[in-house]
């Protein structure tokens, strides 16, 4: 936090959720299995929902890594490779070869044609007035 998000002021909920990550994790499905119960899909769609995200979090994360350094381009010096078909399921993280070469960018994506879902969603945001970008020149520390 003191790193990447120092301009985000934590509270006492914030510490209660991260600091004690169980208690973030019950929030979390906790709000999962109500919201579905409360559109009427039922608890054990809640429950289901839950499940699903957990794993799909664990499984997409470590294949970030596993595959991000092992298949696809690489523009920029580093191990990192750019997927693009992995980047459409990982919210852009899959344009990890950007990500190595401008790791302070809310933005993976940096050439035509590499579609970034999770850009999408903080433009979306900015343009609510619900987050800031830090940084909206891409700073590389790797060349082309």
């Amino acid at each position: 936090m003191r790193k990447y998000a120092r301009d985000v002021p934590t509270d006492r909920f914030d510490r209660l959720a991260f600091d004690y990550s169980i208690v973030g994790l019950g929030i979390g499905v906790t709000f999962l299995v109500v919201v579905m119960w409360a559109l009427g899909f039922g608890l054990l769609a809640g429950v289901a929902a839950a499940g699903l995200h957990a794993v799909l979090y664990v499984m997409l994360a470590g294949a970030i890594n596993a595959i991000g350094h092992r298949f696809g381009d690489r523009p920029y010096s580093s191990s990192a490779t750019n997927l693009k078909p992995l980047a459409l399921i990982t919210g852009g993280e899959g344009l990890h070869n950007n990500h190595h070469a401008a790791p302070t960018s809310a933005r993976f994506s940096l050439h035509r044609g590499e579609l970034d879902p999770g850009w999408w969603l903080v433009r979306a945001l900015v343009a609510l007035h619900l987050a800031r970008v830090r940084h909206h020149d891409v700073h590389l520390t790797s060349a082309a």
